[in-house]
């Protein structure tokens, strides 16, 4: 179903339920901050992290 549908799906308590996405501008957009905050803060301690990292409680 993913390989031919424009939209991406994810499982989640026994329902398919439609993700949401951005689009190539937000995409580029994006990552070009997270590459120019990177070379800002290259000489600390803070650490960058995408949208796509998932926080889990332990």
């Amino acid at each position: 179903m993913e390989e031919t549908n424009p939209e991406r799906h994810e499982y989640r308590n026994g329902e398919i339920i439609t993700m949401s996405g951005g689009s190539e501008s937000h995409s580029a957009i994006a990552s070009n901050f997270l590459i120019y905050l990177g070379f800002l803060l290259r000489d600390t301690d803070f650490r960058l992290y995408n949208s796509d990292l998932l926080f889990l409680d332990s």
